[in-house]
């Protein structure tokens, strides 16, 4: 079971770009509590709608990685020309790579401000 990062209000994120050991991190607080939740072995991520005064996490969810490519085919067809995430000739060459290569998803939910997923092989939390 995951834990909780309801209310935690996002400080600060930073995208570490270095092949296999990529990763993204954030720092969070909640009263007087803060953390690290680190992406490790991050392949992508689609951050969206981070504002400049306040960005707070519902939820931070895994989700079968298979299913976050469905439902965001359309999004990953676009981006197959440009090889983004990876070189792949079709969805399911994607979905089959991310399965065997032990890839997971991560679906971060907001309150308020910084949404997205992430595609990374590992979460933890310092």
């Amino acid at each position: 079971m995951m834990r909780s990062f309801h209310d935690y209000e996002i400080k600060n994120y930073k995208v570490e770009i270095n092949g296999e050991n990529s990763y993204i991190e954030f720092i969070v607080s909640s009263d007087s509590m803060t953390k690290q939740i680190i992406f490790d072995k991050m392949l992508a991520f689609k951050i969206e709608d981070v504002n400049n005064f306040q960005n707070v996490i519902l939820d931070i969810l895994e989700l079968n990685v298979d299913s976050l490519v469905q439902v965001n085919s359309l999004f990953f067809e676009k981006k197959r020309d440009y090889m983004w995430p990876i070189d792949f000739d079709t969805i399911q060459d994607l979905k089959d790579y991310l399965v065997q290569n032990s890839f997971k998803a991560f679906i971060i939910s907001s309150s308020l401000g910084l949404n997205g997923w992430i595609i990374a092989k590992e979460m933890k939390v310092i």
